[in-house]
């Protein structure tokens, strides 16, 4: 299949972009593409208000691209905005085939509010990948800011694309081309895929404007890395093949794609960051998070650590017998805040009763937040430290865990109970309970 990566500028008037999209289009069927991939927003303009031409695919700007596809006989792939809720549009990637007809229309995931940039203030944010069959390939969409976030395209590759289609409007900066084309050939690499990424140039008819509209640098890059095409800084059309046999050759090689070890990794967020458990601790929590909740055995101590030393001496502060905190109450609720700092009670009085409770069936990672001050205690030399994300000392299992107040009083006091395990390395712990459940008031 042969795609043309049509390099415009973009004006703050849809018809002169109309024209420069009828006048690419001539070009790439006259060099025998089969897909044509124009930049994000090229209906229009960043910097401009998108709000008054924004329609839906089938709209004025969406018919006449249809009518420019069909004339020419080119699929295209072009960026223009859909009216979202809340006053707002929707940055959208319309596909057409080559007889006009609407293939596809990706709303984008990932919104720029970076570098000085707030797309969201006029943006809403879509909520569905979406792949399309154009030129006989499977295609999945992405636009521009998409590039910088590696899971998207895994997904798209795992659902079956072949090629990646983004157009863009990448914003000039320090670095910011360097990341354009080092982002664009990651993807490529790291799932043996075609990207095809065609940006956007200034317009020189148009007064300067902090909006992003374009570096050129519109890229055809292969499943090696390899930059077939690369249309530099200024307006073009180039064309180029995408041979699916070239993937199978570069995949048989080097099949990375089969190397993958989701039983491991899983969605990437199996523990907190900085906890590096030590051999055979992820082993141990599987364990006791398969067994019943009356059989778990708990953590086992490191020999030499501080939790080691207060159970083989039975001291520390705020302890019971043997070391260890107070224990939860008969009747199953929480545990009381034996020995937690004064920094760790501010703002906790008058709130006896969690409102949340963690646990239940299905074992989940508790994710430690930065900005949450305040420590977990509970039975057995419990200390969770969740201010920055520092995880300390050891959660028995099916244990009833207090934990202190949460900024602003948003959330007072929530506990943990049941579905508790940890990995072990040292004094540090990663801790799963069950998934998070509203607490009734009695």
């Amino acid at each position: 299949m042969r795609v043309a990566l049509c390099q415009i500028p973009v004006s703050s008037q849809p018809a002169v972009n109309l024209e420069r999209v009828r006048s690419a289009l001539d070009q790439a069927a006259a060099q025998d593409a089969s897909l044509a991939v124009f930049p994000e927003a090229t209906q229009i303009r960043f910097g401009c208000d998108p709000r008054p031409v924004a329609a839906p695919p089938d709209g004025p700007f969406g018919a006449a691209l249809a009518a420019a596809a069909r004339a020419a006989g080119v699929a295209v792939v072009a960026g223009i905005f859909e009216p979202a809720p809340g006053n707002r549009v929707f940055n959208t990637a319309v596909a057409f085939g080559p007889s006009g007809e609407l293939v596809a229309a990706y709303r984008k995931l990932h919104l720029y509010d970076a570098l000085g940039q707030r797309e969201s203030d006029l943006v809403a944010p879509g909520s569905e990948p979406v792949l399309a069959k154009l030129g006989g390939l499977c295609a999945g969409l992405q636009i521009c800011y998409d590039l910088r976030f590696p899971e998207l395209t895994r997904l798209l590759v795992g659902r079956g694309a072949e090629l990646i289609v983004l157009p863009a409007a990448w914003g000039a900066g320090l670095f910011k081309e360097d990341h354009w084309i080092t982002l664009a050939r990651a993807r490529a690499i790291e799932n043996t895929v075609w990207v095809a990424a065609a940006g956007q140039v200034p317009d020189p008819d148009e007064p300067p404007t902090r909006a992003p509209t374009g570096i050129g640098r519109s890229v055809l890059i292969d499943p090696l890395g390899t930059v077939r095409l690369d249309l530099g800084p200024y307006p073009g059309v180039a064309v180029a093949d995408v041979d699916t046999g070239f993937t199978a050759r570069v995949r048989a090689m080097l099949p990375s794609l089969e190397h993958r070890r989701p039983d491991v990794l899983g969605d990437g967020a199996a523990r907190p960051c900085g906890l590096a458990p030590g051999p055979g601790a992820s082993a141990r929590a599987d364990a006791r998070l398969s067994a019943p909740a009356g059989q778990r055995p708990g953590p086992r101590p490191t020999p030499g650590s501080a939790r080691q030393r207060r159970r083989d001496h039975g001291t520390g502060s705020g302890t019971g017998p043997g070391g260890r905190l107070a224990a939860g109450r008969p009747d199953g609720r929480t545990a009381r805040r034996g020995g937690v700092p004064a920094a760790g009670r501010a703002g906790a009085a008058g709130h006896d009763d969690p409102d949340l409770v963690l646990g239940g069936d299905e074992a989940c990672p508790l994710v430690l937040q930065s900005g949450f001050p305040g420590e977990l205690h509970g039975p057995g030399d419990v200390r969770v430290d969740t201010q920055g994300s520092r995880v300390r000392g050891v959660l028995r299992d099916t244990s009833a865990v207090r934990a202190g107040p949460i900024r602003d009083g948003l959330i007072r006091e929530w506990s943990l109970a049941g579905q508790v395990a940890a990995d072990v390395a040292g004094d540090v712990v990663a801790v799963s309970v069950g998934p998070v459940r509203r607490q009734a008031r009695g």
